[in-house]
């Protein structure tokens, strides 16, 4: 090799190294910024601050689940609307039931029991994440 292609040959492979890097490091800076990413940012941020628990409180009531279960947290609610009273039904104030197996029974209870009284009530993602929270943030 002659001294001026080896002078040349050096600085043109840090030039591709660093232009590699660049790319490498933007990919990265834009997949961390990807709305994905983002809503998972979010979830975290609201099972840090007990805000997805009380998202899923409140879903826990808008879907009607306590016409067919009781939870100490809306048991006032379901006093003051005058509903009467089921004792025969599951409370889920102190589930035990783990996590991951609460998550495929919201998505599907047919699936795990197929003889269930439990609607599949066709919650998305978030609203599984929520209703978890919520149920298992009561535990003792």
């Amino acid at each position: 090799m002659n001294p001026l292609w080896r002078s040349l040959f050096f600085p043109a492979v840090m030039l591709v190294g660093l232009l590699l890097s660049g790319f490498v490091i933007v990919s990265s800076l834009q997949a961390a910024t990807s709305p994905e990413l983002q809503k998972l940012a979010a979830l975290t941020y609201q099972k840090n601050t007990g805000q997805l628990a009380a998202q899923g409180r409140a879903l826990f009531i808008a879907k009607g689940c306590m016409v067919c279960h009781r939870h100490d947290s809306v048991a006032t609610l379901r006093a003051s609307a005058q509903m009467f009273d089921m004792d025969d039904v599951p409370n889920l104030s102190r589930l035990k039931i783990d996590s991951d197996y609460l998550r495929r029974w919201l998505r599907d209870p047919q699936g795990i029991k197929p003889n269930t009284a439990m609607p599949n009530l066709h919650l998305s993602d978030d609203e599984i994440e929520m209703l978890v929270a919520f149920l298992t943030s009561t535990r003792q």
